[in-house]
């Protein structure tokens, strides 16, 4: 197994923990009042974090390229829910009003997706 496949399973799953804790973190906030994402899409978004990190942990230790695939799709799934509710957030208040959980979620599903192509491109040797 190559090595680069290794970092690349490691960083996707450092990226879905990030993914997974912004999902509890602040969504949206306004004065002095924050909603966390747990109270709404949040629980979808570390449902399928744990889902996609389960399956980089099977391309780290594995010699497959299929996990790195799976994880891909399920990452951009991820990806997806986060930029919806930050245009949620946004269109319903404001930009300023969006949580940083959202930023934090976005980030590590943007991060797990390029973990996964890395991993899809390293499979290949």
């Amino acid at each position: 197994m190559s090595s680069g496949a290794q970092i690349l399973g490691g960083v996707g799953l450092a990226a879905m923990a990030l993914a997974a804790i912004g999902s509890f973190m602040p969504w949206a906030q306004a004065l002095f009042v924050s909603k966390s994402g747990w109270e709404g899409d949040g629980r979808i978004t570390f449902f399928l974090a744990i889902i996609a990190g389960a399956f980089f942990l099977v391309g780290l230790i594995g010699k497959a390229r299929w996990p790195f695939v799976v994880g891909l799709i399920v990452t951009i799934i991820t990806g997806a829910v986060f930029v919806i509710d930050i245009a949620d957030v946004a269109d319903t208040l404001s930009f300023s009003n969006v949580g940083y959980g959202l930023y934090v979620g976005l980030a590590g599903a943007a991060l797990g997706l390029i973990a996964a192509i890395g991993g899809i491109a390293a499979k290949r040797e």
